[in-house]
């Protein structure tokens, strides 16, 4: 279950990093 969140973590970083471009 950790795994998971931590996935949608990095899914997020990424899409706040695609955001700011």
């Amino acid at each position: 279950m950790q795994s998971i969140e931590s996935t949608i973590v990095e899914l997020g970083g990424i899409f706040q990093q695609l955001a700011l471009m």
